[in-house]
């Protein structure tokens, strides 16, 4: 049995090589996609939160609560721009053409990503935040500190 197995396999071997062939000599040597290094991936997509957002949120005066969903909400926005920028970096290294270019197009994308975090992302979670704030808005004046306790003897003495 074990020797059929192997018989077997060679036959396989020998068909797919004269099949080769024969595609080879009608349409032409075979052109298979050469796989990715490793080390030819680029850096991942870090965006930068510019300041003024920060600043503006702090404007609206959230809660911890708020703030925290806040984050979680400005987390995934971050990673789809992440997962998008890996995305298209992927496809561009499959395209043999655009190798000699390839660092300088994903430089591009990656302004070009920052520039849209920026004036597409950001500004509507900052709209999200501003329609959060005027419904639930916190008291503009804090309670003032409880009066200190006065009392009759002297601090020395107590």
């Amino acid at each position: 049995m074990q020797q059929q197995l192997i018989d077997f396999r060679q036959q396989v071997i020998a068909s797919g090589a004269l099949l080769k062939d024969y595609h080879e000599k009608r349409f032409g040597a075979m052109i298979t996609p050469m796989p990715v290094p490793e080390f030819d991936l680029p850096i991942p997509l870090q965006l930068v939160v510019p300041s003024s957002f920060e600043n503006e949120v702090q404007q609206y005066r959230l809660t911890f609560r708020a703030r925290e969903i806040l984050s979680g909400q400005l987390d995934k926005l971050l990673d789809d721009y992440v997962r998008q920028f890996e995305n298209s970096s992927r496809k561009l290294a499959q395209i043999h053409q655009l190798r000699s270019v390839r660092i300088d197009l994903l430089e591009k994308l990656r302004n070009g990503l920052q520039i849209h975090f920026e004036t597409r992302g950001l500004p509507r979670l900052l709209e999200e935040v501003k329609e959060y704030a005027e419904k639930h808005p916190r008291p503009t004046s804090s309670t003032p500190p409880p009066p200190t306790r006065q009392s009759s003897v002297p601090a020395y003495e107590a």
